[in-house]
């Protein structure tokens, strides 16, 4: 799946939303898919806390998010991470780690990607931004 997902940033990053309006991602669940077993919830709280939830146990956090640089600052108990973000829709939110090249953190929201296949997802919301271009530019002589 990331593969996949990696191969279509160029297009993606041309239809995302800004962090900036933080109403886009705060107080939504986001899954970030695990192993075969389970997903990784998390609930970015408007005022900064962070909220991981793994098999029913719970681990808090805070994030902020830097317009200046561009950047968003995830702390856990166990790590801290630098993200850029890279796609931001109602249904998914791509984030890369700085620094790294290939490494992808995709998080969909379960009240739009209901089956929880974000490819698929992403394809139709391209598919949908392409079909949009091609009628904004379609001019039909009188």
């Amino acid at each position: 799946m990331l593969k996949t997902i990696f191969d279509m940033l160029p297009r993606l990053t041309d239809h995302t939303k800004s962090l900036s309006n933080t109403k886009m991602f705060t107080d939504k669940s986001w899954l970030l898919p695990g192993d075969t077993t389970s997903n990784n919830e998390y609930f970015f709280d408007k005022n900064g806390q962070l909220k991981i939830t793994t098999n029913g146990i719970v681990t808090e956090g805070t994030w902020a998010f830097s317009p200046d640089s561009g950047e968003m600052n995830i702390e856990q108990a166990t790590d801290k991470l630098c993200l850029k973000p890279v796609f931001l829709s109602k249904g998914a939110f791509i984030m890369k780690k700085t620094g790294a090249d290939n490494t992808l953190l995709v998080w969909y929201n379960p009240e739009v990607v209901k089956d929880g296949n974000v490819e698929t997802y992403l394809r139709k919301y391209l598919a949908g931004q392409e079909l949009r271009r091609y009628n904004a530019n379609d001019v039909i002589e009188p």
